[in-house]
């Protein structure tokens, strides 16, 4: 078999997620940018795992390492992003199936260390980027994302809402995610979240991306929070959904 190395000189900044530290990562640190003959996609995802493996290892010898649990969910994160870039790179979309996380934890578990790790592996992988979001400003700025409801037109009030946005509208919210690009959308705080907010979402992404028959238009969709705290008045709670989804399927249920 074929040796495969991993060259993370021009990256080595961007491994600092355990620290909170915030490194801009540039379009040339991932390996899809490297000009050169065409490699076959089994020795590419060869690279793309060695990566990773490379990027959770220096990780857990760093300053404050990761939890056992830390490093499954980054894992774990990681292997869909691997699919994501292979299918950009053979398949010319980075469109995935039912890839759907959810990061759940009371403060101080290691949520924000995860999600940063995300960001940057997203690159370093070349799947392309990750979109933050919050349901309000306060929260957003935490996570130096974008406001949920404003940016996706979906109101105050989600019983009103729009289901096809306009072209106008359509333009600014491609440009505001990134949507050329985007391969994670971010979810944080969202115990706040109404369910159909959630609904309105999957919509706009899948308009967003051309991809109706995927959930979420193919993005990998991470939602980050913790349930213990108290949810946004009114509305229908995401966490109500799910437990009723769970009480009509008893096999989804556990104790």
């Amino acid at each position: 078999m074929k040796s495969v190395t991993c060259n993370l000189v021009k990256v080595h900044a961007t491994i600092c997620a355990a620290k909170h530290e915030r490194h801009s990562i540039l379009e040339k640190d991932n390996p899809s940018s490297i000009i050169g003959p065409q490699i076959s996609e089994d020795l590419y995802k060869e690279k793309l795992q060695c990566i990773l493996n490379t990027f959770i290892s220096r990780l857990e010898k760093s300053a404050k390492p990761l939890t056992k649990k830390q490093t499954a969910v980054l894992r774990t994160t990681g292997e869909s992003l691997i699919k994501c870039s292979l299918n950009l790179k053979y398949r010319a979309h980075r469109s995935l199936e039912n890839q759907l996380f959810m990061v759940l934890g009371l403060p101080g578990v290691g949520k924000t260390t995860i999600t940063i790790a995300v960001s940057r592996l997203t690159v370093l992988l070349g799947a392309g980027v990750m979109v933050s979001c919050a349901w309000m400003g306060v929260a957003a700025a935490l996570v130096d994302g974008i406001m949920l409801v404003r940016t996706f037109n979906i109101g105050g009030k989600p019983d009103i809402v729009i289901l096809d946005l306009p072209v106008d509208k359509m333009f600014t919210l491609k440009e505001i995610i990134k949507a050329d690009k985007l391969a994670v959308f971010h979810i944080d705080e969202c115990s706040q979240l109404d369910i159909k907010w959630v609904w309105y979402l999957h919509l706009r992404l899948c308009q967003v991306t051309g991809q109706k028959e995927y959930p979420f238009g193919g993005v990998i969709s991470i939602f980050s929070g913790e349930f213990a705290q108290n949810a946004n008045i009114g509305g229908d709670k995401i966490y109500d959904g799910m437990m009723r989804f769970a009480s009509g399927n008893p096999g989804n249920l556990h104790s």
